[in-house]
């Protein structure tokens, strides 16, 4: 992610936010809210293997 970050941020991008569900157990109603306040244009999901498919699970971002 710091890598991501830093390249994004070379190039000009600097409103990143990074919400780290699996080490402050965000769950997925508060992941979907925060993403939602966040209103973000790209979403990008990272994972360790034994949750991969508990990455595969992010709730769509919904902007009303």
């Amino acid at each position: 992610m710091a890598y991501l970050t830093g390249s994004l941020r070379r190039v000009g991008l600097d409103d990143i936010h990074f919400i780290d569900g699996m080490t402050n157990n965000v769950g997925d109603d508060d992941l979907a809210r925060q993403m939602s306040d966040i209103a973000p244009d790209v979403v990008g999901v990272t994972s360790i293997t034994p949750s991969i498919y508990v990455a595969e699970q992010v709730p769509p971002c919904l902007n009303d």
